[in-house]
């Protein structure tokens, strides 16, 4: 179906509906009617930004839904900025979380919201804008947004681009409307050969579909090679340490229970818990677990030996997986896992729960069997027995980890070339 049928059946509906979900969101999401003052001064700002784009200077456009997208644009970011110093960079967001965070970025002339996906809104956007590039992170669906590129020359082009298993995309009942808005990227750059074998299923005949890797993973290697004091006071080779990184309750019953049956044989063992949420409160609990146990916490830790770590502080886990065996990243039983890669570059084995299908370096790890997903205390048990306890397989897993992270190393400056920034 062509482009401007999908747009005209779009914008029926949108027509119809627009105004009574804006007066929902007014009503329930205290968010979205923070971000209103911004969102009313767009035009302004996008003429403001575009006056200071001077004759021979490209002005590029990167479009993150949310903060998870704009972790993939930051390294590209850099990258553009490290080449092209008189560049001009847009970056806005879907989200209000987003945007509050990463509002006063400094490496983007401008952050702001993306208009409403309108035709009069989007079209008073490419007017005022009009970048060079359009580059939009990981994925959006928005049709207005993207099938109207063309009509103002702009070219468009998808990085990181991942779709999950069994998406509806690529459903014969859906395939109609997502055809056009795929194709009307002039070039998808996906995470890997699983993700491009999806793009190719639903746009056989796009012309520009190419595996190049995760932008983040240039940024975690980077993020590796420092270290510091607390890596240093952590760092023991004669135990064996696992650390439970971003926390919640539903991880730590699997892994508490495997962690203190196999404690009592194992003495080397030891495990750090990093929580996603910090409630000193807590701590009592982490003591009544492990009672017996040497238990520190990480606010009044000294240095001294022990067998459980809880740590209260926030930016550190990164660091603190530098200096472990083996890790479980927490978030598998709720929303979806969180980093995966933080740990993986460090080369140790990985494991998780089982909703990880949001993260697509976690389904391709999966799919090449380096992970171990946990559902259970009798799963937990398994992995630290066979995984990180079998010094020859912890080597082992540990190596095809680091290998997978990089075997991507230096995409980012692939990406920018062929995006021509």
């Amino acid at each position: 179906m062509s482009r401007w049928l999908v747009l005209i059946i779009y914008n029926l509906f949108l027509i119809v509906l627009v105004i009574p979900a804006l007066v929902f969101l007014w009503i329930t999401d205290g968010k979205f009617r923070q971000s209103l003052p911004v969102r009313f001064r767009l035009f302004r700002d996008l003429k403001a930004l575009r006056a200071k784009v001077k004759s021979g200077e490209k002005l590029i456009w990167i479009h993150s839904a949310s903060m998870g997208e704009f972790e993939q644009a930051r390294p590209l970011i850099t990258e553009l900025r490290s080449r092209n110093s008189s560049l001009k960079i847009l970056a806005t967001f879907m989200s209000p979380s987003g945007y509050e965070a990463r509002k006063n970025y400094p490496d983007a002339d401008l952050v702001q919201y993306i208009p409403l996906d309108t035709p009069w809104m989007v079209t008073a956007f490419y007017v005022a804008l009009r970048p060079d590039v359009g580059i939009i992170i990981r994925y959006e669906f928005w049709p207005n947004l993207i099938l109207l590129a063309k009509s103002f020359n702009i070219p468009l082009f998808m990085i990181n681009g991942s779709l999950k298993p069994n998406a509806p995309y690529g459903k014969i009942w859906a395939r109609w409307f997502f055809h056009p808005i795929f194709l009307s990227y002039q070039k998808i750059l996906t995470v890997s050969e699983i993700h491009t074998t999806r793009y190719k299923a639903i746009v056989p005949l796009h012309p520009f579909i190419k595996t190049m890797g995760d932008t983040r993973f240039d940024q975690v290697i980077k993020r590796s090679k420092d270290s510091d004091e607390l890596v240093t006071q952590l760092t023991d080779p004669s135990r064996l340490t696992i650390v439970i990184g971003s926390s919640w309750e539903d991880d730590e019953k699997r892994i508490f229970p495997a962690f203190l049956k196999l404690k009592s044989t194992h003495p080397e063992l030891r495990l750090i818990i990093v929580p996603h949420e910090i409630h000193n409160e807590a701590f009592a609990g982490i003591q009544s677990v492990f009672s017996g146990l040497k238990v520190s916490k990480f606010s009044e830790w000294a240095g001294e030996p022990f067998d459980v770590l809880w740590v209260n502080a926030m930016g550190k886990l990164i660091k603190i997986y530098q200096a472990c065996s083996a890790a479980y990243v927490g978030g598998g039983f709720g929303a979806g896992i969180h980093n995966i890669l933080e740990p993986a570059v460090y080369g140790i084995p990985v494991a998780h729960g089982p909703k990880y299908f949001r993260s697509p370096e976690a389904m391709d790890m999966q799919a090449e069997n380096i992970t171990t997903v946990i559902q259970s205390e009798a799963d937990a048990e398994i992995w630290l027995n066979s995984v990180v306890l079998d010094e020859k397989n912890r080597i082992k897993t540990g190596k095809l980890t680091r290998d997978f992270v990089f075997r991507y190393e230096g995409v980012t400056a692939k990406i920018v070339t062929l995006v021509g920034g």
